[in-house]
């Protein structure tokens, strides 16, 4: 079972509807076991996913072609390359991986920036502020 719970200053609230119906569940006075961890931030995952849809939506079939583009998954695979990966004739070498779920808030503005940028110097000749206003409509 996996619940999750934002931490208070009186104790643990469980985060969802269904967290708490889980929580109702457990037999009072039994004893449990729990591994604690911050969990991935969910909306920078969506945020994230969402530029890539919107980018995607907006590209011309030309550079869909060019660069072989045809799922957000595609252009995720692309900002890989782009921003930490080493391909050869032979293999792809791994330098960094992007992991979203391991990022915190600081972290993933840095990568968004970035992501970001090379979206506009390569993909669509737009703003940051122009991303980031169809985002927000976006989402």
């Amino acid at each position: 079972m996996k619940m999750f719970f934002r931490v208070m200053s009186w104790g643990l609230l469980p985060l969802y509807d269904s967290d708490m119906e889980e929580l109702k569940k457990l037999k009072i006075g039994s004893d449990i076991c729990a591994d604690f961890f911050y969990p991935r931030n969910i909306q920078n995952h969506k945020r994230y996913f969402g530029m890539l849809k919107l980018i995607l939506e907006n590209l011309s079939d030309e550079a869909k072609n060019k660069y072989k583009i045809y799922s957000p998954n595609n252009l995720h695979q692309e900002i890989e390359k782009d921003l930490g990966m080493k391909i050869t004739s032979d293999a792809i070498e791994i330098h960094s991986s992007i992991s979203l779920e391991e990022m915190d808030e600081l972290y993933f503005r840095r990568f968004f920036n970035i992501a970001c940028q090379l979206m506009i110097s390569k993909y669509l000749p737009v703003t940051k502020n122009d991303i980031e206003e169809e985002l927000y409509k976006f989402l």
